[in-house]
């Protein structure tokens, strides 16, 4: 009888293999079950570089999304449509940006819109539309109501962490409002 002699670096390699054919099983168990297709989610989620309603800065990342607001009641407006760059019309605004960083929930975070100037600088603007107060968005986004009354270029500061802080950083999401 012959003894067999199995290293450590073998015993990982199996190890490693066994836990990828488990995990692998598993997804599959599930998307069974479920009608779920995950690797079909996982490689969108992953591979979603176009969605244009993410904006980010050098340390954090948000997403933009603007809803006519329901208490209107205009007729031929589709609440649920969400607005990223171009919104089509002037009026009142629901406007919520997803703070897609978590450790951002326990800091200090406020939005501010304004009008941009005609060449659109960065940094210029003619106007301050609306300025939220500094808040500590526990739920991971922030609501704004924001009536815009003239067509036009505007953008969106998103503020976090306090101004003396190393966290401190601002993200700019420009959008433009045309009139119907």
């Amino acid at each position: 009888m012959k003894n067999v002699i199995i290293s450590n670096k073998t015993l990982a390699k199996l190890s490693t293999i066994t836990v990828t054919v488990l995990l692998s099983l598993l997804a599959i168990a599930l998307s069974l079950a479920y009608k779920v297709d995950f690797t079909g989610n996982a490689v969108q989620l992953l591979n979603n570089t176009e969605d244009s309603c993410i904006h980010s800065s050098d340390f954090y990342i948000v997403r933009f999304s603007a809803y006519y607001d329901p208490g209107q009641q205009a007729s031929n407006v589709d609440y649920l449509q969400r607005f990223c760059q171009a919104v089509p019309d002037t009026g009142p605004l629901i406007v919520v940006i997803d703070l897609m960083d978590k450790d951002v929930r326990d800091m200090p975070v406020k939005v501010k819109f304004v009008k941009l100037n005609e060449n659109r600088a960065k940094g210029e603007y003619t106007s301050t539309i609306y300025e939220s107060p500094y808040t500590k968005p526990t739920t991971g986004f922030i609501k704004n109501k924001v009536r815009f009354l003239n067509a036009g270029d505007y953008a969106a500061y998103v503020e976090i962490g306090e101004k003396s802080s190393l966290d401190y950083d601002v993200v700019l999401i420009p959008f433009s409002i045309s009139s119907a």
